[in-house]
């Protein structure tokens, strides 16, 4: 609804204007008490603990490195055309929860964390059905745009600043 009253607003009043669409983003600046599935996993796997899920984890998406969110914004700042929307994403990225759990898990806890299912129903109902949620991007990398931190950069590189926020 946001692009569309911007991209009629900037038509009738002929201002210049562009819509991006980020993937779920992450990097350093991440707080070590936010509340997002991948800082949960971090610390969790950080303390050796186990990462419990209330779902099967099969949900799908893409997400972005914080620098390369920054990039793309500035890319359809100067190069985008008015009126048009990008999406932003890394499309290596594109990964499952569950597969995202097992990464974290296997990068800093050295396998320790162990993955588990609640098996009390309840507690999936909680949650939205699974879903999969890939972006398109070609609008964005005929700008010449193109992602560059791969997903476990984007994981070491939140961890390592992760002791800096509070």
């Amino acid at each position: 609804m946001c692009e569309v009253l911007t991209t009629a607003y900037a038509e009738e009043y002929g201002i210049p204007a562009k819509s991006i669409r980020l993937a779920q983003t992450f990097g350093p600046g991440v707080s070590k008490t936010d509340s997002r599935v991948f800082a949960e996993f971090s610390r969790k796997a950080l303390a050796g603990e186990d990462i419990v899920f209330a779902t099967k984890g099969d949900s799908k998406r893409m997400y972005l490195y914080t620098a390369d969110a920054v990039r793309a914004i500035l890319t359809v700042l100067l190069k985008g055309e008015n009126g048009q929307c990008y999406n932003a994403a890394n499309e290596s990225s594109y990964c499952s929860i569950l597969e995202m759990a097992q990464l974290v898990s296997e990068l800093f806890s050295g396998g320790k964390s162990k993955i588990l299912f609640d098996k009390d129903e309840k507690n999936a109902r909680k949650y939205p059905a699974a879903h999969k949620l890939y972006l398109d991007i070609s609008r964005l990398k005929e700008l010449g745009w193109a992602a560059k931190a791969s997903l476990e950069e984007m994981f070491e590189r939140m961890v390592c600043a992760m002791d800096e926020v509070s």
